[in-house]
């Protein structure tokens, strides 16, 4: 069997190859062969040998410098890329720039979601990675006050003006403002990461600085008398959460989880779990023996510390005594500024109240006279006479 010839008269596809063509109706056309891309071949056609040879001088230019695709453009884009290019040279922009501008301000397909349920998603996903109760149900507050303003709108068109003017125009304390800045943010931003909208509006907002006014806390008379009422109304079931607060610094957020079987009476310390810190850090709080006399008169087995509906049960007692609003954690304050004046160490305050020491001295600590400190851990309910308060 013999072998087929070889054929050796293959045209072979050289890069800007020129090409006389004669047409059917006998016009001539020069092809320039520039290459393929994704497989097919581009071709260019002139009238003259003249325009092929120039043509084929620049594309050569633009195939080292940009790669085969260049050559591909249909000529359409390329008419608008100029025209384009002509009109932002007006601004002393290029088409870069006008892309990228593009790109950051287009309102994403997905525009049509609304803010109350994006929240609801982030809700869900901060629930469902295991975050503190606390915590969650403090972003659920939050969102819904803003869903009241702006549930119903979409989200990619929610402006940073609009946000701005509602959170001013609540006349909140600069601390709140801050607060629901960062929680209604964390919704904005869950919406840049899921193509929801191009930007978070809350980032453009100027937050509000405290002001000087010193940390309020209760001196030892102020602390008596809201104990000794809240033995007058047993039915609130209020006196052990409050002198837990005064006397441990626990936070309301640790209070309300806390059980009776993390209170060691015998061994004088209340054990505050890693799962119940609000810095997840296990921590351990002396049991002061004032603090233990107000415990032991209550003293269960087991079970939660606080009653169901605690915080509709505080609301009842400030509207009971006369005392609506309290400073914003003055209990808390007060444990701090009166334990370290009484102990006289800062580290083992920050170490109970489950901060840092540079934290004591930013926010929680104001002075108190020895005085002061003595008095207040001296708060005990009187022997023999439930309902009254000695404060030596």
């Amino acid at each position: 069997m013999t072998k087929k010839a070889q054929r050796t008269g293959a045209k072979k596809h050289i890069a800007f190859r020129i090409t006389r063509k004669v047409n059917k109706n006998g016009s001539v056309q020069w092809e320039v062969y520039c290459g393929r891309e994704n497989g097919k071949r581009i071709r260019k056609y002139f009238a003259t040998q003249l325009e092929a040879e120039t043509f084929r001088e620049v594309a050569r230019t633009k195939k080292a410098n940009h790669g085969i695709a260049a050559l591909a453009m249909p000529e359409s884009i390329r008419l608008e890329a100029l025209t384009c290019s002509q009109r932002l040279a007006v601004a002393s922009a290029t088409l870069t720039q006008a892309t990228e501008y593009f790109l950051l301000h287009h309102k994403p397909t997905s525009e049509e979601r609304l803010f109350k349920d994006v929240a609801a998603e982030l809700l869900h996903r901060k629930i469902k990675a295991k975050k503190k109760k606390s915590y969650a149900d403090g972003l659920g507050w939050t969102f819904g006050v803003f869903n009241r303003a702006f549930g119903e709108r979409k989200i990619s068109e929610i402006m940073p003006d609009e946000v701005e003017h509602w959170v001013w125009d609540m006349d909140y304390a600069p601390a709140t403002v801050r607060g629901y800045l960062r929680d209604v943010g964390q919704v904005f931003r869950y919406a840049v990461k899921r193509n929801y909208r191009s930007d978070n509006p809350c980032a453009l907002i100027e937050r509000p600085e405290d002001d000087d006014k010193p940390t309020a806390i209760f001196r030892a008379e102020q602390v008596a008398n809201i104990l000794a009422e809240a033995m007058i109304h047993p039915d609130l079931e209020l006196v052990v959460p409050f002198a837990l607060a005064f006397f441990a610094g626990l936070r309301s957020c640790e209070i309300e989880v806390l059980d009776w079987t993390e209170i060691h009476l015998e061994r004088a310390f209340i054990e505050v779990t890693k799962g119940k810190s609000k810095t997840r850090q296990r921590r351990i709080v002396t049991i002061q023996p004032n603090l233990k006399a107000f415990l032991e008169v209550h003293r269960r087995l087991g079970g939660p510390v606080v009653p169901p509906n605690w915080w509709n049960r505080r609301q009842e007692f400030g509207k009971r005594i006369g005392m609506r609003q309290w400073p914003r954690n003055v209990a808390r304050h007060s444990f701090v500024s009166h334990h370290y004046q009484h102990m006289g160490n800062e580290n083992l305050t920050a170490a109970e109240a489950g901060h840092s020491p540079q934290v004591l001295q930013e926010h929680y600590r104001e002075l108190v006279s020895p005085d002061d400190a003595r008095a207040y851990w001296m708060i005990f309910p009187s022997p023999g006479e439930y309902g009254r308060l000695t404060a030596a």
